[in-house]
């Protein structure tokens, strides 16, 4: 961790009797080059099911969805390790696309299970009451209202370095089910823009790409590719509306929906979008969020 070495660095210049200039100028150096690698994201590996971490710029430690349809103990044995890693057991902010079992399972097994995990906010697509369904009800009485935040259209939040700005669903939307309201999410740094969308499907992406276009948003350099690759969704008016470079699909190895579907596949090929799949092949690290260029790698847990 970068303040043990400024203690140890102050201790050594403190006992040579250095100008306090140049101890200013030594912190600058160490810090500098942490503030700029210390922005990370990282799509698990859960199966089918869907769970990122990110670590912003300023440190703050944040989970998008997190849930799996067919592998158990995800946060104990997937989330822990990975916060673990990164140093820290807090989740500054939770957000939940939507409350389906394969994006919430893990956040549920923390809150039941009491896990070591602390988290601050929990943020929801923000929805009537009338249009709540069971699991979501289910899902809000885990915590308490004042952990609770709804976001629509055009909330966010910010920090040093990033905004979170939500961009469905609308707050009169009306939506036949737990995939059509899907909060989507754009993440960004600054330097680079990342798409986060859950399980929207190709209806709701009009209003999506709508949205974008309004704010003036044309482009953006991931998209975490609808609905685990599913044939409902990632249609062409979105992909012409923000142009991504690359797509990240996390879906189960052998899954029985056949996710990712090939004429998905097909359609980010023909908008030149390079794919990266979990599928059992391990965690997708992205490096570079603050920097120049985005660096997405593979790693197996």
């Amino acid at each position: 961790y970068p303040y043990k070495r400024v203690i140890m660095v102050y201790k050594y210049i403190r006992e040579l009797k250095i100008n306090p200039a140049i101890w200013l100028l030594v912190c600058f150096i160490i810090f500098l080059p942490f503030n700029k690698m210390s922005c990370k994201m990282v799509t698990l590996d859960i199966g089918q099911g869907e769970c990122t971490y990110i670590r912003t710029g300023d440190g703050k430690h944040i989970l998008s969805d997190c849930g799996s349809s067919d592998e158990k103990k995800i946060a104990e044995y997937k989330v822990m390790p990975c916060l673990k890693y990164y140093g820290t057991r807090n989740l500054d902010y939770v957000f939940v696309s939507h409350c389906d079992n394969d994006h919430i399972s893990g956040i549920k097994e923390i809150v039941e299970d009491n896990l070591d995990i602390n988290i601050g906010k929990i943020i929801l697509p923000y929805l009537k009451e009338e249009q709540k369904s069971d699991s979501y009800r289910e899902f809000e009485k885990l915590f308490d209202k004042s952990k609770i935040i709804y976001f629509c259209n055009g909330d966010m939040v910010k920090g040093r370095g990033y905004r979170i700005t939500c961009f469905h669903p609308d707050d009169n939307g009306i939506y036949a089910d737990e995939n059509g309201y899907s909060m989507c999410l754009l993440y960004s740094t600054g330097k680079h823009n990342v798409l986060f969308t859950g399980d929207i499907d190709t209806l709701h992406e009009e209003s999506l790409a709508k949205n974008l276009s309004d704010k003036g948003i044309k482009y953006v350099d991931i998209l975490k590719v609808p609905h685990h690759g599913s044939k409902t969704s990632t249609s062409e008016l979105l992909l012409d509306t923000i142009k991504p470079d690359y797509g990240i699909i996390s879906a189960g190895l052998n899954n029985s929906y056949g996710h990712p579907n090939n004429e998905v596949l097909e359609r980010l090929d023909k908008y030149n979008v390079k794919v990266y799949k979990t599928l059992g092949k391990g965690a997708i690290v992205t490096d570079g969020l603050k920097s120049q260029e985005v660096r997405i790698n593979i790693f197996n847990e």
